[in-house]
């Protein structure tokens, strides 16, 4: 019987994609890349990191069959589709990754106190491609 790998006594870890998520427009709009990094950053989240869960072009590299650019690539589209926020941008001279939120996760503030999902993706518009009323990064 080979050994598995188990959190809490709760059973195997698994990535929680609801329905209603992939079911939306900007879901079945993602490619394949952003979907590969949207579920690297869900199975970085534990429920207490989220705005704080960290990923680096070298680890999209390392845990994915993409090169770096496709990995930034793929963040930039979860950005602007609104699936993720990039709340802490990550700078290589100190060696520190970005920092993500995902946007249809509720968040903990510094005080602990649990603050709603801002679920930006809802917003999507089809015909433009983007969020609107979205603040986008610059880079």
């Amino acid at each position: 019987m080979t050994k598995q790998n188990y959190r809490h006594n709760k059973g195997p870890a698994f990535v929680r994609i609801t329905h209603h998520l992939m079911d939306s427009d900007a879901f079945k709009s993602l490619s394949h890349s952003a979907v590969r990094v949207l579920i690297l950053l869900i199975q970085r989240h534990n429920s207490y990191n989220n705005g704080r869960i960290s990923l680096s072009a070298r680890e999209i590299e390392d845990n994915t069959p993409m090169s770096k650019g496709t990995g930034n690539r793929a963040i930039k589209e979860l950005v602007v589709k609104g699936f993720i926020e990039v709340t802490c941008k990550g700078k290589f001279t100190v060696k520190r990754a970005s920092e993500y939120r995902l946007t249809f996760e509720p968040t903990l503030n510094y005080l602990g106190k649990h603050i709603q999902a801002t679920n930006e993706w809802k917003d999507y518009d089809k015909e433009k491609g983007i969020v609107p009323n979205l603040v986008y990064p610059i880079s």
